[in-house]
């Protein structure tokens, strides 16, 4: 379970916050959340006599100034097990340095317990003595290793606790800019994956959606180290600042409900049905022998790249507007926003040609690469393959991008054309990427698409 996707930093403006539980009180394992991995991992077995005064853990969706999340010691007469989630009452704040960076750690206390009676209210109700014991531990828990290196500056009260975690909820707002609120949700991409997505939600109607999965994989990668995870959060800032340059998205989904406004951006792509069950029922579709083309407004920023709205049920509904004529209209619009191109298969791996030999193998796109198999759907464009390669054609689902042609000759065996697709599905093929399992087969004489039946 990744804690910072089911989990915010609680009401903190009431003082009342949410704490995941990394040690226990008692404890001299050092364990601590590791968030490339979503798991809490032993890093190491400190002696016993730096065994830990108070419950140790952190608080989700917060960044201290050392990279991590700002941290929290939990008060409770009995340890909590590692990985308990709870709300807890924010007393004070342990102003802290660990070599060089501030490391500041929340003092709190269950928000509900009937033990005690909720004796604790401020950070005067915790005892000195125990105080003291929290001290000594952060200033002298790297002895045997780094003597020297921490220092505890003091411990504050709850108006500088509250600023302390709320610096560190803006802390990643700051590094991407402007006045944001950032926020994740849980995006369906092809194939039913889902794709934990980051957007701003101060930004409008709509905002560009960043797919974290490639910033945690090239952090883990990486090592997992601060300079990385530095590094990771320059590039999304990067690529954040670089989406929707210029507002073009933004302009479009103000125009969301003024069909007349968007209807000559309506454009179909390509999905397999197997595996989009979700994604068909939320969307209206038309079916096309084992796969479907569902519905999108396409935008071609130029150097900037391509964007496009997924169109839902609801936006049909809006527009008082039935599938029949939304795909009358994209069928016009696809071919025009995104027009189709054919390639030798030389000419596409960026090879020579080879004098004298005619190319066996062709790939149909569209002009931007992206969901280009949906070309199998133009008007006449299989038909203008199928003459430039001089017969009926062997079309294999190489992506949702892209299609490999080639022509059909007698005596293909199409069961080991099957089990290649299949191979090169699981092998070579993201998931989200996939199209489908099937061959097909062009009949020119018909302009008819089938399945390759083994």
């Amino acid at each position: 379970m990744d804690w910072n996707e089911v989990l915010d930093a609680g009401n903190v403006d009431d003082g009342i916050i949410n704490v995941v539980v990394e040690i226990p009180a008692g404890s001299n394992n050092k364990i601590e959340w590791r968030r490339d991995l979503k798991v809490m991992s032993l890093d190491r077995v400190e002696p016993k006599v730096f065994a830990k005064p108070t419950n140790y853990g952190f608080i989700p969706q917060t960044l201290d100034e050392d990279g991590d999340e700002l941290d929290a010691l939990v008060i409770t007469d009995e340890p909590l097990p590692t990985g308990v989630f709870l709300k807890v009452r924010v007393l004070g704040v342990l102003k802290f340095v660990d070599g060089g960076e501030v490391d500041d750690k929340i003092i709190c206390v269950p928000e509900d317990d009937r033990e005690s009676g909720n004796k604790m209210q401020s950070i005067d109700d915790v005892p000195e003595q125990l105080k003291k014991q929290i001290a000594f531990h952060f200033n002298h828990y790297k002895d045997l290793k780094k003597a020297g290196t921490t220092e505890v500056k003091g411990i504050d009260g709850y108006d500088e606790a509250i600023a302390t975690i709320k610096e560190a909820q803006e802390r990643m707002q700051d590094w991407l800019g402007g006045e944001t609120q950032i926020c994740r949700r849980a995006v369906r991409k092809n194939n039913g994956v889902v794709l934990t997505g980051l957007y701003d939600r101060n930004g409008g109607e709509v905002s560009p959606v960043l797919y974290m999965e490639p910033y945690y994989q090239a952090f883990t990668e990486a090592g997992g180290s601060r300079e990385a995870f530095e590094e990771t959060v320059e590039q999304i800032k990067e690529q954040y600042a670089a989406a929707d340059r210029g507002g073009t998205v933004r302009e479009l989904a103000r125009s969301m409900g003024n069909f007349e406004a968007v209807k000559n951006r309506l454009s179909y792509r390509l999905v397999g049905r197997e595996g989009n069950e979700e994604l068909l029922r939320e969307s209206p579709h038309k079916n096309f022998l084992d796969l479907a083309a569902v519905l999108e407004l396409y935008i071609d920023a130029g150097e900037d790249g391509a964007y496009s709205i997924p169109v839902r049920n609801q936006h049909m509904e809006m527009w008082g507007a039935d599938t029949e004529e939304l795909f009358r209209l994209a069928e016009r619009n696809t071919p025009v926003l995104k027009p189709p191109v054919l390639y030798g298969m030389r000419e596409m791996l960026g090879l020579p040609p080879v004098k004298g030999e005619k190319e066996a193998l062709h790939v149909l796109t569209n002009q931007s690469g992206i969901h280009g198999a949906a070309v199998m759907l133009y008007k006449g464009a299989l038909q203008l393959a199928s003459e430039k390669l001089g017969g009926d054609l062997l079309i294999l689902p190489a992506s949702v991008h892209e299609l490999v042609l080639g022509r059909w000759e007698e005596g293909l065996d199409p069961g080991k054309v099957q089990e290649l697709v299949r191979i090169v599905n699981r092998e070579e093929v993201e998931r989200t990427e996939r199209l489908s399992d099937h061959a097909y087969r062009y009949i020119q004489a018909e302009d008819r698409v089938e399945f390759l039946e083994e």
